[in-house]
């Protein structure tokens, strides 16, 4: 047996917290629970939008492709997130790929089921525009940090906030358990693979940040905050 919307742990801190009882048990018997694990992909660029994901646990990957054909990562998606949500109302494709990040257990949400439960609660509606919203603010932000910051700061930045979404705090600092390479890295940031190297190798002689096994420990926070405002 599959786990309950009701019951599931990503529900407290995902787009169905706060969601009255009543649609979240209509929403439990349409959904269809999937395993998926790295590397395996939830959609592709091109796709026509028929629903959407919602991840239980796990890690996706959105991926655009740039004019010179190499894959730029554009965003994680974690834990109570969803994927493939933004073209679903108008009939639209995809315009880039959802690949598993870290092993996922997700739940497919079909859009002709969404878009009748939409008309029939209204409190559906503002919860989709209360999560858009919070998307939009968060794609403001990483464009204004793309205006008016170097890429130094920019690293900085992303370190933060990948360790406000997906660190885990230890007694000797602060664990990002998200598993990046130096590209997908880059891509983020919006710079080369030799820059992102340079300056997490001028981050761990400074003692700001450590790496054990391809995982990145912050250990002063607030001197990485420091350079992420300057």
């Amino acid at each position: 047996m599959g786990t309950s919307c009701i019951n599931c742990t990503s529900k407290k801190n995902g787009f169905f917290c706060g969601l009255d009882t009543t649609i979240v048990e209509k929403i439990d018997h349409h959904k269809v629970e999937k395993k998926l694990k790295k590397g395996e992909v939830l959609y592709v660029a091109g796709q026509l939008a028929n629903g959407l994901y919602c991840i239980q646990s796990g890690k996706v990957k959105i991926v655009r492709k740039e004019p010179n054909g190499k894959d730029a990562m554009i965003k994680i998606k974690g834990q109570g997130d969803m994927a493939g949500h933004y073209h679903i109302f108008e009939g639209e494709h995809y315009i880039a790929t959802a690949t598993v990040l870290e092993d996922a257990n997700l739940c497919y949400i079909e859009k002709d089921f969404l878009m009748k439960a939409i008309e029939e609660h209204p409190q559906l509606t503002q919860h989709f525009l209360k999560y858009l919203s919070h998307e939009l603010k968060d794609a403001d932000l990483r464009i204004t940090s793309f205006i008016s910051k170097n890429v130094k700061s920019r690293l900085a930045d992303l370190l933060i906030q990948m360790s406000i979404k997906y660190g885990t705090q230890l007694h000797d600092g602060l664990r990002i358990d998200v598993k990046l390479t130096r590209e997908e890295i880059a891509s983020l940031t919006g710079t080369v693979n030799e820059t992102v190297t340079r300056f997490i190798t001028e981050f761990k002689e400074c003692g700001i940040i450590e790496e054990k096994e391809k995982i990145l420990y912050i250990i002063k926070p607030d001197k990485l905050k420091e350079i992420s405002n300057n």
